[in-house]
């Protein structure tokens, strides 16, 4: 009896291990996207810009430390006595005021970074979505054409197996044999190639999606269909409005003025006053209390340069921000355009022509083995199936990858 747990338990441990080597993942592309969003360290890492840019704002917010300043004698010649604070003795307490403004514009430029860190994580998330996507489509469609291949060898495999059986019969050819064999090694090597590619696609995506090594994605199919409304000025008025790289290009201008502003404040200097509640011994004989005014006297260093580099940012940072534009707008009527022609080429795959290729191979196999039809016909058909289906395949991931850039490129998901 005991032995007999001890295999159960055995056995259980062994089907624990195999899970977790070998747990597959059916991912849809809403669940993965989701995924993305919440799992990817990249995209986690970015989001401390921003709680950086926070705790930037936290800091220009804080006014400056007042100074208290200790002064005592340390030693009396005319005594011949160390550290005698009841001789001579002053106490002063000081306070920099800046009267230009400069922690106002401070505080400004401080929310405006935290803008710009928000958009820039904006975009981050922008790139992650269109490299998923682009990943996910990718991977769909080498698993489609994966699945292909293995049905197109499996009925090779039977056919080579009935023409063995015929040779040894006599009634079949050697030749045949081996035609259909090269045909055969010819169909594994492509496969092994596509799903060396596929291990490298998943791979990236897993990398994405924060899943575990031993994790196999299985990609769901994708539907998305898109009508004759789209419009190329509507597209490039949208990315205006929601491309994060082009307002943060747009809010350097300002930031840049700011800038500018601040290094012209820091041009004037700051005050500090200070109070003197004891002054025994320094200034008179007598206790003394006072008063300080300091200030630096900007003869030589009125901060020329600085000012002089940040006016020539805010130039630079405008013919960015208009480079920007018309590279956008650029972007988005190659994608348009891109997107009209890959639509047409999907377009001409209709399901009546898919589904006499799939007619097509399967009724290949019987034509061949009735001898209705040559083993040069048979190849020839089995050939133009995959071609057909392989195009069929790239011309459905294109399509999608098409969509997907003119969501990148517009900045959010467009309802066609």
């Amino acid at each position: 009896m005991k032995k007999n747990i001890l295999f159960i338990i055995l056995i259980s441990c062994f089907g624990l291990i195999n899970a977790q080597v070998n747990q597959k993942v059916k991912l849809t592309f809403a669940d993965g996207k989701n995924r993305l969003l919440a799992e990817n360290l990249k995209l986690l890492a970015s989001y401390y810009n921003i709680e950086l840019a926070e705790a930037e704002i936290e800091q220009a917010r804080l006014w400056n430390n007042p100074y208290f300043v200790w002064n005592s004698e340390m030693y009396s010649m005319a005594q011949n006595r160390y550290f005698n604070a009841n001789n001579q003795v002053l106490v002063q307490v000081e306070y920099v005021f800046s009267v230009s403004g400069k922690r106002i514009n401070a505080i400004k430029q401080a929310n405006l970074s935290k803008e710009i860190a928000t958009l820039a994580f904006n975009d981050v998330i922008r790139g992650l979505i269109s490299e998923y996507s682009n990943t996910y489509y990718s991977l769909n469609a080498l698993q489609e054409k994966e699945e292909i291949y293995q049905r197109s060898i499996s009925q090779f495999k039977d056919v080579i197996e009935l023409s063995e059986l015929k040779l040894k019969l006599g009634v079949s050819s050697e030749n045949d044999v081996i035609r259909l064999k090269t045909e055969y090694l010819s169909l594994n090597s492509t496969l092994n190639a596509i799903k060396n590619e596929r291990l490298q696609v998943e791979a990236s995506l897993k990398t994405m999606l924060n899943f575990n090594v031993n994790t196999s994605i299985e990609t769901q199919k994708i539907n998305y269909t898109i009508g004759n409304g789209i419009n190329v000025g509507l597209l490039i008025d949208s990315a205006k409005v929601n491309r994060p790289d082009l307002r943060i290009a747009e809010k350097n201008i300002t930031l840049n003025e700011l800038v500018y502003k601040g290094q012209r404040k820091l041009a004037i200097p700051d005050l500090k006053l200070g109070y003197q509640p004891i002054d025994k011994g320094s200034n008179y004989v007598r206790p003394y209390s006072g008063m300080v005014f300091e200030m630096s006297l900007p003869i030589f260093n009125r901060n020329q340069g600085n000012i002089a580099a940040s006016k020539v940012n805010i130039q630079q940072s405008k013919y960015a921000f208009e480079y920007a534009t018309k590279e956008l707008e650029n972007e988005v009527s190659a994608a348009y355009f891109n997107l009209i022609n890959v639509k047409n080429t999907h377009a001409q795959f209709t399901e009546e022509m898919l589904q006499k290729m799939e007619d097509l191979s399967v009724n290949a196999k019987a034509n061949y083995e009735k001898r209705n039809i040559s083993l040069i016909e048979y190849i020839d058909h089995q050939r133009a199936f995959l071609e057909n289906k392989t195009n069929w395949i790239d011309a459905n991931a294109q399509f999608y990858q098409s969509i997907n850039n003119i969501h990148f490129i517009v900045g959010k998901e467009i309802g066609f």
